[in-house]
């Protein structure tokens, strides 16, 4: 019998870097209809783009899940993942195959992972509470703003959760050569040319999913002092150096 599960992961590792092929296969969405490849991440709109580009593939503008939370189990994506192509090499490197990602200012898209996965009582939140230290389970300990920085900032980029690893990372951008980088911060603008890109009916299955929305942007004040942005900015240097994201503080 093959090793094909073997031979995948061999081909994968080529291209990752300080994240991992499980979290890379994961973020990968292909079309083989549209031939496209979309690398998510986390907190940059990823349910809009999901839900849009789904609608896309089953040429179904009304299409939706019961449950949100099945929009990102990939076992019901109709999208398919990079271990089911017959090469993944050749797929990634086709220049037929439109690849694209969005990015988001580092100091917004931390404080949304703090306030989306770390103030409500999720398996994330557990993990910062076994990082402190204290019980994973004890759902009425407040774990502040600062604390989480602190975590974070004592992990390398493979200890981080996926939802707050450096974007630079999680989209392979040393080996994988982009025809979109898309921003959160002129996301309107950037998914529709995108879009037209993928199929001229693009508009008629764009929609907007916003059950994870934080107001991250408009919160900031409240939560970031000159210190703390700071200690972010050293976490996420790459990304503010690589995507261009200004320094604040």
């Amino acid at each position: 019998m093959s090793d094909l599960w073997g031979a995948y992961i061999t081909s994968l590792e080529k291209y990752v870097n300080n994240t991992s092929t499980e979290d890379l296969n994961y973020a990968a969405h292909v079309s083989l209809k549209h031939k496209y490849i979309y690398i998510e991440t986390p907190k940059v709109a990823c349910s809009t783009v999901k839900i849009t580009l789904q609608r896309l593939e089953l040429d179904d503008p009304l299409f939706a899940r019961d449950d949100f939370e099945d929009l990102h189990n990939r076992d019901y994506s109709p999208l398919l993942k990079l271990y089911q192509l017959p090469s993944v090499e050749s797929y990634l490197t086709r220049d037929d195959f439109i690849k694209f990602c969005f990015v988001r200012e580092p100091y917004s898209r931390f404080l949304s992972c703090y306030l989306d996965k770390i103030l409500s009582p999720t398996v994330f939140r557990g993990a910062i509470l076994g990082a402190m230290g204290e019980d994973e389970e004890d759902d009425q300990r407040n774990i502040s703003f600062s604390e989480f920085i602190e975590v974070v900032e004592s992990q390398s980029p493979l200890e981080m959760n996926y939802h707050w690893r450096a974007q630079w990372y999680l989209t392979c951008q040393e080996t994988i050569k982009y025809h979109y980088i898309g921003r959160l911060e002129s996301f309107s603008e950037d998914f529709l040319e995108i879009g037209k890109k993928l199929s001229v009916d693009f508009p008629k299955y764009r929609t907007s999913e916003k059950r994870h929305k934080t107001s991250a942007k408009r919160l900031m004040s409240d939560f970031y002092n000159k210190a703390l942005y700071q200690k972010v900015y050293d976490i996420y240097k790459i990304d503010f150096l690589n995507f261009g994201y200004e320094k604040r503080g």
